[in-house]
């Protein structure tokens, strides 16, 4: 019961904490659903790449 008594002390810090980890995910599983540089069809400087030239000309 001794544990229980003290919860009573750390609730208010769960409180704060709570939406800043709820932020933290969201933006570490925003980020791990962004593409790979290169994978999104567009140079360094944001001119589309060119399509590659067909295999059988």
């Amino acid at each position: 019961m001794t544990v229980l008594a003290h919860i009573g002390h750390w609730y208010h810090v769960f409180l704060y904490l709570a939406p800043v980890l709820l932020v933290a995910g969201g933006l570490w599983f925003a980020g791990r659903r962004l593409p790979e540089e290169g994978e999104d069809g567009f140079d360094h400087d944001g001119e589309p790449l060119e399509p590659d030239a067909p295999s059988g000309a």
